[in-house]
This record gives C-alpha cells, sequence and structure tokens, in this order.
C-alpha cells in the first residue's frame, strides 16, 4: 500500500513540475515547448489514473481507510498527496488564466491589425488629384492607372 500511496506522490511531482514548465512557456510565449509539454501531461494524467485504479482494484476504499488509520507513514504520504494536489491545482488556475491573456492579447491584436488595413489612404488619381484608396485585406493599393 505504500508503495501506491509512494509512487501517486512521485507522479503527481512530475505532473507539479510539469505545469510549473508549462507556466514557463506561457510566459516565453514558447508555442514549441507548449505542444511537448501538453502530450507529456496527458500521459502523466493516465500514469496518474492507472495507479488510482491500480490502488482501488487492489485494496478498496474500505481497505484503504483502514490502513490509513493504522499507518502513520501513510498517514504522511496522504498528506503530502494533498498538498500538492494544491500545488497543482493552483498551477492549472495560473496557467489557465495565462492562456486566456495570450489568447486576448492575440485576438486584440488581430482586431487592431485588422482595423488599420481597413483605413483609408489618400493617393493621386489619373487625372492628379487627391482621392482615397480603400488597402483592404490584401494590404496593397490598386496601381491601375
Amino acid at each position: 500500500m505504500l508503495s501506491i500511496l509512494k509512487a501517486h506522490l512521485n507522479k503527481l511531482n512530475e505532473l507539479k513540475l510539469l505545469l510549473e514548465k508549462e507556466k514557463s512557456a506561457l510566459i516565453n510565449l514558447d508555442e514549441e515547448a507548449l505542444m511537448g509539454i501538453v502530450h507529456l501531461k496527458s500521459e502523466k494524467v493516465k500514469e496518474i489514473d492507472e495507479i488510482e485504479s491500480n490502488r482501488m482494484e487492489t485494496f478498496g476504499e474500505d481497505s484503504f481507510q483502514s490502513f490509513v488509520k493504522e499507518n502513520k507513514e501513510a498517514v504522511n504520504l496522504i498528506d503530502r498527496i494533498k498538498q500538492v494536489v494544491h500545488e497543482i491545482q493552483e498551477l492549472q488556475e495560473m496557467n489557465l488564466l495565462l492562456t486566456q491573456q495570450a489568447m486576448d492579447y492575440n485576438s486584440t491584436l488581430m482586431t487592431l491589425v485588422q482595423k488599420a488595413l481597413k483605413k483609408s489612404t489618400q493617393t493621386y488619381g489619373y487625372n492628379g488629384k487627391i482621392k482615397s484608396a480603400n488597402l483592404g485585406a490584401k494590404g496593397s493599393l490598386d496601381k491601375s492607372v
């Protein structure tokens, strides 16, 4: 039972490290690193689920509760697991906020670029008079004269 709890704690710590790397990649706008981290996180969550599933199959909930009551080391491991889970939740919330911020930034930037492209520009017409020309989506002027 202790080996399962230790394995669970180790995998949770590994997930926490991945979330810290993800936070750094989000702050530094490192898309390549983010793609790799997302894959690794998915794999780590599967491993954690397998450990939990094995624990439930091996001991069941009632057996687990009685074991924990009788074993100080198990109580300490569970307390550490709870602490790491709390830290993981905080990191996930932070990463979600950073992701949302990056998406908002990109959306605002795209809106500004689109507005800039739609602005009219003054050019000379074929008769030599100043006229307005819409740059449109291509961002180029009509060169037919």
